[in-house]
């Protein structure tokens, strides 16, 4: 694959666990990029990047970006700290950048499928809550001005795993009769993923960015429990935080660019995060 773009300065915005991991991918690629974020152990720019004031200033003194990447995170929130942080980034970033290229890490989740069917890029969009429509919302303003979007299935990695920190401490649990389809992508294929949208010949504006082989629920609890000699825990009736959604998410369009993912399915990747729980395999 030719490179169609070639990164000099890369902005994140937002330097929590994606953030933060593709920060340190430009770095060892010898790319200028730079973190922002409120928080000021995960940035190396304390900025509101929803502030068009506040950006504009640090663009004059820092120089412009070619690249912006928005993997900004409202930590749970209701639909109005989604339309503050979402809706309002992508609005500075397409007036104050437009000719970057501008990345929006979304949500596959947005799909709301609940029969357990494929979801592939031109599926149509049904948000089971508020917050997923005003996402919807932002992803749109970026296209409608040329940029990419990459709807993530949920992430995990070193460090980080809902799915599997409930399951070590019992508080997860196999819902109904454990056959809801789940899609995941490991950390380090996301950032892969996104490092590859920001130099290809992008020739569709979304992509899904999800493990090729999902899992169904009682699948992944079982080999769990196979790995680590611990028991299935048993239904309570619980509910999943991502809205009940029952969906195999294809990434093709994604490989067809020439991502592969190293980890291509969740049973791929949970031995090494299982370690950085400190639970040996």
């Amino acid at each position: 694959m030719v490179a169609e773009h070639h990164p000099r300065s890369v902005w994140i915005l937002g330097g929590g666990y994606l953030g933060a991991a593709l920060h340190e991918y430009w770095l060892r690629e010898g790319v200028e990029s730079r973190r922002f974020d409120m928080v000021a152990d995960r940035a190396d720019v304390v900025a509101d990047v929803t502030r068009g004031d506040v950006m504009a200033a640090k663009a004059a003194e820092l120089g412009e970006p070619d690249t912006v990447f928005l993997c900004m995170s409202t930590s749970g929130g209701d639909c109005d700290d989604y339309r503050r942080l979402y809706v309002r980034a992508v609005e500075v970033v397409n007036e104050l950048f437009p000719g970057a290229r501008r990345i929006l890490c979304s949500s596959t989740s947005l799909y709301g499928i609940l029969d357990g069917s494929w979801a592939t890029e031109a599926h149509a969009c049904e948000p089971l809550h508020g917050q997923g429509r005003v996402l919807l919302e932002a992803e749109r303003l970026l296209r409608q001005s040329g940029g990419i979007v990459a709807r993530l299935a949920p992430l995990y990695g070193p460090g980080r795993s809902v799915l599997l920190r409930r399951f070590l401490d019992g508080s997860g649990c196999v819902h109904g009769a454990g056959d809801r389809w789940l899609n995941y992508v490991h950390r380090d294929d996301a950032v892969a993923a996104l490092a590859l949208l920001a130099v290809s010949d992008c020739r569709h504006q979304c992509y899904n960015v999800a493990d090729a082989v999902p899992m169904v629920k009682a699948d992944v609890y079982g080999y769990l429990s196979e790995l680590t000699g611990l028991d299935i825990p048993a239904d309570d009736g619980c509910f999943s935080r991502r809205g009940g959604t029952n969906q195999r998410v294809s990434s093709a369009l994604l490989m067809a660019l020439g991502w592969q993912p190293l980890y291509p399915s969740f049973a791929d990747g949970v031995p090494g995060v299982l370690e950085s729980f400190g639970f040996e395999v």
